[in-house]
């Protein structure tokens, strides 16, 4: 029996060549291409699916997929058949079929979450080890002879891959013997295919790979404490204050309320746990002390490129009258021994913003300086530099890129509810993988349905065409950033949208367009028809959702109605490309060193969470951290005459 195809059939496969790694804590035990012993015969031979039933005599071998005709077409991510299979036996059409492989395990099968993909027309039963595994594939309940038919046909063109859960428990490390038989829906059909392949999620107990670390605050401010774990997700996590549970959101980190001196000395820990174990993380201290320290700079970037405007940020609220005035601040030219006239400095609670008269080079480092600063208790800063961050752009996604989408609709158009199954399709760790996932497919961008004649000129890529008969499409692009980049950042979208679209990242809503506000379903229809050319939209103070490794834009595209009839519009195209700016200091700090009465005061630029002072009494070293004040680019040694020379440097750690 053939219906119409549920799956866009056109786009591009990933083939594993052989068992392996398909992405992070996921296997393929077997692929589709496995050899298969296979009986066509015109009755059920006896003990055929036990272990130890001897298949090599008189079965013939071919390679998956086995099929007749050879010509059939496949589900999305199956390959074309290898071997062609005889449907008549003796001169009478063969009614069951029945195939035998077997696959190696090499590590323990408990650690598996196993999962065969098969293809059956019409109807079909799998064993492991002589076991029957449930569920069956359009067959009958009870038992099975070899007259017995399937339940209903299943020509493999426009339907899903079948998906089976097969427990470990089924299998061993070892040899393990994998049978099925297909059986035909009629006693006169003249088709059949059979081909499984079996995944694997890899199942890990957590493991805690970087533990919170103490820390030491001043009084009146927050305390964060985070942990990197690994395991089989999800993962839950649950922070602890003195051995009490003050968190269960399941967050990789916890920041404390306002701290206060009767915080000093409370010791947090966190545990991670997934239904394999649960792991405790070491204890980590917090220091609360009284605010004896000055502001210190945390940030400088230039407003504009080639401006004469930079701003600064400060670790804490700062006084008015020592930061508006301009003889408490220099910009210097790093490497030489230039410096710009400051001519203004208007004052923002926690920032700063500094007028040159001198335009800024992007070509150039700088280094702005500021002198004297005050807190609200009139703690002063001597001096705190840093260094001067110009925007940059990085390309995230290009429009063309290769995308995963759903593009289902189930055959009731009048009542569409085919969201994608699992509520956390716009998550990071949602399983889109074709081969895994029968309903999500994967090919380049443009998308555009069979229905759409156009594509704006921005496009000059060929599209990839979509099922026209949709009413919401979803589509996921993962992509991989070596940095955090923090909330200064800004993010761009530019986008190729017919009718309309939401825009996550991450899992938070980021854009929304063309749409009503409130919860969106599968039938949430756009508020207007929009064929128009590609659109920009600029997206401040969410650079924080971007996070070093992983992450995913997830984009769900919603059609209209026309409006003659209130009919569903059947065009819709999609693309994006995802760009973000963010400012940085320059990489290579500055060091000064001056004599106080008894002590020496080091000085330096930079992040303070990025560079650490090391100190050696030979250039040679060994080389030693030095213990710095929290949050500060300030080191006071005493001097020690007589004593010897000792030398000091900035790291990178």
């Amino acid at each position: 029996m053939r219906r119409k195809s549920l799956l866009n059939l056109i786009f591009g496969l990933l083939l594993f060549a052989g068992v392996g790694v398909s992405n992070a804590q996921q296997l393929t035990l077997m692929q589709y291409s496995n050899q298969w012993r296979y009986l066509i015969t015109n009755a059920m031979p006896a003990g055929w699916s036990a272990s130890n039933y001897p298949a090599a005599n008189g079965w013939p071998q071919g390679a998956g997929v086995l099929a007749f005709p050879l010509a059939e077409a496949m589900p999305a991510g199956v390959p074309a058949p290898l071997t062609v299979l005889a449907t008549n036996y003796n001169s009478t059409i063969v009614t069951s079929f029945y195939f035998r492989t077997s696959i190696t395990l090499t590590s323990n099968p408990n650690s598996l979450s196993i999962t065969g993909l098969a293809v059956i027309d019409d109807g079909g039963v799998l064993y492991v080890n002589g076991r029957e595994i449930a569920p069956r594939v359009r067959m009958p309940a009870g038992t099975l002879t070899y007259f017995t038919l399937a339940n209903a046909g299943g020509e493999v063109n426009g339907r899903p891959v079948d998906q089976i859960p097969i427990a470990s428990s089924n299998f061993v490390q070892g040899v393990n013997v994998i049978a099925a038989e297909v059986h035909q829906d009629a006693h006169t059909s003249s088709d059949v295919v059979f081909g499984l392949s079996l995944v694997a999620d890899v199942l890990a107990p957590p493991t805690i790979v970087t533990h919170p670390q103490s820390q030491t605050v001043d009084a009146g401010r927050n305390a964060t404490f985070s942990v990197v774990a690994t395991g089989t997700t999800p993962l839950t996590y649950r922070w602890y204050s003195n051995s009490v549970l003050v968190a269960t959101s399941g967050g990789t980190s916890y920041t404390t309320p306002i701290t206060t001196l009767a915080m000093n000395g409370t010791t947090y820990f966190v545990t991670v746990s997934n239904r394999f174990g649960l792991v405790q993380s070491s204890n980590a201290v917090l220091t609360v002390e009284l605010d004896n320290d000055g502001p210190q700079m945390i940030l400088g970037v230039n407003i504009t490129t080639s401006s004469n405007q930079l701003e600064v940020t400060f670790n804490e609220a700062i006084l008015q009258p020592p930061a508006t005035n301009v003889l408490n601040w220099a910009v210097f030219v790093l490497g030489t021994t230039n410096s710009l006239t400051v001519t203004n400095a208007q004052w923002g609670t926690t920032r700063v913003r500094v007028f040159t008269r001198e335009a800024l080079n992007p070509s150039s480092n700088y280094v702005v300086c500021a002198y004297n600063m005050q807190d609200g208790k009139t703690n002063t800063t001597p001096q705190t530099c840093i260094g001067l961050g110009f925007a940059q752009t990085v390309e995230l996604i290009g429009f063309g890129e290769v995308w995963r989408f759903n593009d289902n609709q189930w055959m009731d158009a009048a009542a569409p509810t085919n969201a994608p199954a699992n509520v956390d399709w716009k998550q990071i760790n949602f399983n889109d993988d074709p081969l895994i996932n029968w309903m999500w497919a994967e090919s380049a961008a443009p998308f555009r349905d069979d229905q759409n004649p156009t594509m704006p000129l921005c496009e000059v890529r060929s599209p990839t065409s979509i099922f026209h008969d949709a009413i919401t499409y979803y589509f996921r692009k993962r992509f991989v950033i070596n940095q955090d980049y923090g909330t200064n950042a800004a993010i761009t979208l530019r986008y190729n949208v017919d009718d309309a679209a939401v825009f996550y990242l991450n899992g938070t809503e980021i854009l929304r367009m063309n749409l009503p506000t409130g919860p969106l379903s599968y039938g949430t229809r756009a508020s207007s028809c929009v064929e128009g050319p590609c659109q920009t939209s600029s997206l401040n103070n969410i650079g924080s959702l971007l996070r070093s490794g992983t992450n995913v834009l997830a984009v769900e595209l919603h059609n209209c109605t026309e409006a003659v009839g209130q009919e569903f519009q059947t065009d819709a195209t999609f693309d994006a490309e995802l760009n973000v700016s963010y400012r940085n200091p320059p990489i290579v700090p500055r060091m000064g060193i001056a004599r106080l009465g008894n002590s020496i005061i080091l000085t330096w630029t930079g992040q303070t969470n990025i560079w650490r002072i090391e100190q050696a009494t030979n250039l040679a070293g060994p080389w030693l951290p030095v213990t710095t004040p929290r949050n500060t680019n300030r080191l006071s040694t005493p001097w020690l005459q007589g004593a010897g020379p000792r030398f000091y440097r900035l790291k990178n750690p």
